[in-house]
């Protein structure tokens, strides 16, 4: 399955990290991810939130949650299989997650999206 994720930032140069961090579910840790720059973690981090204006952590969280939301909405695959295989090792964390970045648990979220689809 294919999943298209906005990676538009405004340095081409984090353009491939953030391609990565789709790739792996949101699963790339920063020092890994600092080897695409190439600079140390350290200074990796600074780069990407003066460029991205948001934490590579919040970044990955909002990757990882939006290819969750994708799927939620996209297929039948039941939350703990989506909540694993984003990398979560509880349900009960993927919910937590998405309930704070979306407003609404992953349940509900689902409900909604296919009662809009059955309604268009």
């Amino acid at each position: 399955m294919k999943i298209t994720i906005d990676i538009s930032v405004p340095v081409p140069k984090l353009a491939s990290v953030l391609r990565a961090m789709a790739k792996s579910k949101g699963q790339l840790c920063a020092e890994k991810a600092a080897r695409f720059v190439p600079v140390s973690k350290k200074s990796f981090g600074l780069e990407f939130k003066e460029n991205a204006r948001t934490t590579f952590r919040e970044k990955r969280l909002e990757v990882k949650l939006d290819i969750g939301r994708y799927l939620l909405a996209a297929t039948a695959m039941s939350i703990p299989d989506i909540a694993s295989h984003l990398g979560y090792s509880e349900r009960s964390k993927f919910e937590k997650s998405f309930k704070n970045f979306y407003g609404l648990p992953p349940a509900q979220y689902r409900r909604e999206h296919l009662s809009r689809k059955l309604v268009s």
